[in-house]
């Protein structure tokens, strides 16, 4: 079956699986807010849950005047076979994505590159985040698939707006670049607050409960921290992002 022609809702499921996505190279986004906010975008196929078409006319109309969208109609319980939540909002649409490029270090600028993050909701929050303050590129080894659909709605559809760059070899992509390698952790020499920004650099983020591998943190050139009360040991990853991207925006204006 080709890219081209509409997705039934058999091989719409399929997409629930990274692996039938980039063969695809198609994802599943639902809810009515995420897909009016990307509606410059055109999707495959709209799915409709038959039941609520009243309430969803003003989609149907937009994506019936729409060249190659495909509306099918479901019932109530085929389009909940198909949801990713408890309780839907009766549209579905199937998303073409460009797939992540492979990684080269970056000749000049920042880059900020995750590790292992395998959280769908974290990934979201990172990805609208980033969106937000302007951050064009994110790196990612190993980490969740950012086209899953839990992580699409997270992101309330901001990762169409960034580009996303696969780190196959994480020693490999760190050596082959001169700039340098600042890790961000709780027990940093350094403080965010003091930061300069103004060099080219790799900032590295670990995984939520296990942080950057100790081999990659010991060959940083720097490590910082978010200054706090000490009242507690960690912030989570996608609250340590936010503090760092908007410091990174501030200090870059």
């Amino acid at each position: 079956m080709s890219r081209s022609e509409k997705f039934t809702l058999k091989r719409a499921q399929k997409l629930h699986e990274r692996k039938a996505r980039y063969l695809e190279g198609h994802t599943l986004v639902e809810g009515v807010k995420i897909i009016k906010d990307i509606y410059k975008i055109t999707p495959a196929t709209i799915f409709i849950d038959s039941a609520q078409s009243n309430k969803l006319k003003a989609h149907i109309d937009h994506f019936g005047n729409r060249k190659g969208v495909h509306i099918v109609y479901l019932s109530p319980k085929e389009i909940s076979q198909l949801s990713v939540t408890k309780k839907n909002q009766g549209i579905i649409g199937v998303y073409p994505f460009k797939i992540p490029c492979e990684a080269t270090a970056p000749e000049s600028g920042n880059a900020l590159l995750f590790i292992n993050n395998q959280d769908p909701s974290n990934m979201g929050n990172i990805i609208r985040t980033a969106v937000w303050f302007g951050i064009k590129d994110l790196y990612l080894y190993q980490c969740v698939d950012p086209f899953n659909p839990k992580a699409i709605r997270s992101s309330v559809g901001s990762l169409f707006k960034i580009r996303f760059n696969a780190v196959k070899n994480l020693h490999e992509f760190l050596s082959s670049s001169n700039a340098k390698k600042i890790g961000i952790t709780e027990k940093g020499q350094g403080l965010l607050s003091e930061h300069h920004f103004a060099d080219d650099a790799i900032y590295i983020f670990g995984n939520e409960g296990s942080g950057i591998p100790a081999d990659i943190l010991n060959a940083c050139d720097t490590k910082i921290q978010i200054s706090g009360s000490g009242r507690i040991d960690s912030l989570n990853l996608q609250t340590s992002f936010a503090i760092f991207a908007y410091e990174m925006f501030r200090n870059s204006k």
